[in-house]
C-alpha cells in the first residue's frame, strides 16, 4: 500500500482497519524502544547496584534529549498530518525540512551547555560519591552521540505524520536489535563497563541515523526533505512550537521527576535509588506500547480533523479507548502479581531491601496504571488536533503539575512509602483532570 492509499484509508476506509494498520507498527516500534532500556539496565546491573543506579541517574538527561526530538518531530509531524489532510504538501515539506534543521542546530546548543556543567548537573539530580564517576563517563557518551538521537526521533516522528509506520517500525527494529548484540560484547568482551552499554547504543542510532537518510533519498517518500523546501514562513515555526514546546516541558518534568525521585531516595542509599530505576523500567513497557499505540493514532485523528471529518474522529478515540483500557488493565494486572519475581530478576541477587522497595514500587505503580490509557488517548487527540492548551495542559500534569509537588510533600509526611506512591497519585488527579477537559470538548471527542 503506498503513502496516497494510507491517506485514502485514513480518510474514508473502515476505522478499526485504519488504526491497526497505522498503528501497530508505531506501538511495535515503542516497544522495542522500551526493550532498549530494560535490556541495557539488566546488563548493567551484572556490573554492580552503584552502575545500576548510575543509569538511573543519568535518565533526566536522556529525557532532555528525547524532548528536543519531540518539540520538532511530534511539534512538526501534528501539523504535517493536518497538512496532509487538506493536501497541501508543499507547506508539508517545508515544515518537515525546517524541523530537521532547528532540531540540529538546538541539539547543539544543549550538547555544548550540558557537558560544561555536567557534574552540578548530575549531583543535582540525585548521583551520590560512589555513583558520579560511572554517571559521569556514561552520560558525556550519551550526550556527544545527542545529534542522532534527535535526528532519529525527528524522522521517527515525520514518516509517521505521513502513516509510514510500517517503515519506522522496521528501522527502529533494527536498531534495537543491534544494540542488544552489542551490549553484552561491549560491556564484558571488551571490558568497557558501563561505557560499553553507551557505545552500544550510540553504534545503533548511527546504524538508524542511515538507514533514515536513504529513506530520506528515497524518491517512494512522500515528504520531501532539501534545502529548497527553507522558507521564511514563520506560521510553520508557530505550529511547530505551539505543539512541540508542551511536549518538550512534559520530558523537562519528567527529568526533574526523575531526579526528584533519585534525591528523595538518596537518603534511603544506592539500593534505594537502583529500585526506583528497576520499577521506571519495567513500567516503561506498558507505557511505551501505549505512547506507541497513540503516536499511530495522531495522524488518524490530524488527517480527518484536517478534513472536517468529525464523526471518524469521535470513531477512533471510542475504538482507541476500549482497546487502551483492556491493555492498561491486563498490563497492571500482570505487574501487580508478578511484581517480586521481576525486582528479583533485575535486582541480580541484591540486598532484600532493594528487592522489597522494588517490589513495592511496581504494585502500586500497576494499579494505577489501568487508567493511563484513558489520560494519554485524549492528550494525544488534542495533539493532533492543534488544540494547545488542552494538549499542554495534560501533557504537563502527570510529571509535573500534579508529580513534583506530590514528590516533595508525600515522603517529607509517610517516608519511603510516600516516595513509592507519589507517582500512583499524580496519575489518578491527571486522570480526574483529562475527564474535565474531555467534558469541555464533548461535541468535538
Amino acid at each position: 500500500m503506498n503513502q496516497r492509499d494510507k491517506i485514502e484509508l485514513i480518510k474514508n476506509g473502515k476505522m478499526k482497519d485504519s488504526l491497526l494498520i497505522i498503528c501497530i507498527p508505531t506501538m511495535i516500534g515503542m516497544i522495542i524502544t522500551a526493550l532498549y532500556y530494560l535490556v541495557d539496565s539488566y546488563f548493567v546491573s551484572g556490573l554492580g547496584h552503584e552502575q545500576l543506579a548510575a543509569i538511573s541517574v543519568v535518565f533526566p538527561i536522556f529525557q532532555i534529549i528525547l524532548g528536543i526530538g519531540l518539540i520538532f518531530g511530534s511539534g512538526a509531524g501534528s501539523f504535517i498530518s493536518r497538512l496532509l489532510g487538506q493536501n497541501d504538501l508543499d507547506r508539508a515539506n517545508s515544515t518537515a525540512t525546517m524541523s530537521i534543521l532547528y532540531g540540529i542546530i538546538t541539539t547543539f546548543i544543549f550538547s555544548i551547555t550540558i557537558l560544561v556543567f555536567l557534574k552540578p548537573i548530575l549531583i543535582f539530580i540525585g548521583a551520590t560519591d560512589s555513583i558520579i564517576k560511572y554517571a559521569q563517563s556514561y552520560s558525556k557518551i550519551v550526550i556527544l552521540s545527542s545529534y542522532l538521537t534527535v535526528f532519529n526521533i525527528t524522522m521517527n516522528n515525520l514518516m509517521t505524520s505521513e502513516g509510514r509506520s510500517n517503515i519506522t517500525m522496521s528501522i527502529m527494529a533494527m536498531g534495537a536489535i543491534l544494540n542488544i548484540f552489542l551490549d553484552p560484547i561491549f560491556i564484558y568482551k571488551f571490558n568497557l563497563g558501563i561505557n560499553g552499554a553507551a557505545y552500544a547504543t550510540a553504534i545503533a542510532q548511527a546504524i538508524t541515523t542511515l538507514l533514515y537518510i536513504y529513506r530520506i533519498l528515497s524518491k517512494k517518500n512522500l515528504l520531501k526533505i532539501g534545502l529548497r523546501y527553507i522558507k521564511k514562513d514563520l506560521y510553520i515555526l508557530v505550529e511547530i512550537f505551539r505543539i512541540g514546546i508542551p511536549i518538550f516541558l512534559n520530558r523537562i518534568l519528567t527529568s526533574v521527576s526523575v531526579g526528584l525521585t533519585n534525591m528523595a531516595a538518596k537518603p534511603y542509599g544506592d539500593d534505594a535509588i537502583a529500585a526506583m530505576g528497576i520499577m521506571l523500567r519495567v513500567m516503561s513497557i506498558g507505557l511505551y506500547v501505549v505512547f506507541g499505540f497513540t503516536k499511530g493514532f495522531i495522524p488518524v485523528i490530524g488527517i480527518n480533523y484536517g478534513s472536517g471529518e468529525n464523526k471518524r474522529v469521535k470513531s477512533a478515540i471510542k475504538i482507541t479507548k476500549r482497546w487502551g483500557f483492556i491493555f492498561c488493565a491486563l498490563f497492571g494486572g500482570i505487574i501487580m502479581i508478578s511484581a517480586r519475581p521481576i525486582a528479583i530478576l533485575f535486582a541480580k541477587d541484591g540486598p532484600e531491601f532493594l528487592i522489597e522497595i522494588a517490589t513495592k514500587a511496581l504494585v502500586y505503580n500497576g494499579l494505577a496504571f489501568v487508567f493511563f490509557s484513558y489520560q494519554n488517548i485524549y492528550s494525544s487527540a488534542f495533539l493532533a488536533m492543534g488544540k494547545a492548551l488542552e494538549a499542554g495542559v495534560l501533557n504537563l500534569s502527570r510529571q509535573g503539575i500534579f508529580f513534583i509537588p506530590l514528590i516533595i510533600i508525600l515522603p517529607r509526611l509517610f517516608g519511603l512509602k510516600g516516595l513509592i506512591i507519589t507517582q500512583p497519585i499524580a496519575d489518578i488527579l491527571t486522570l480526574n483532570l483529562t475527564r474535565y477537559f474531555v467534558y469541555k470538548n464533548r461535541e468535538l471527542i
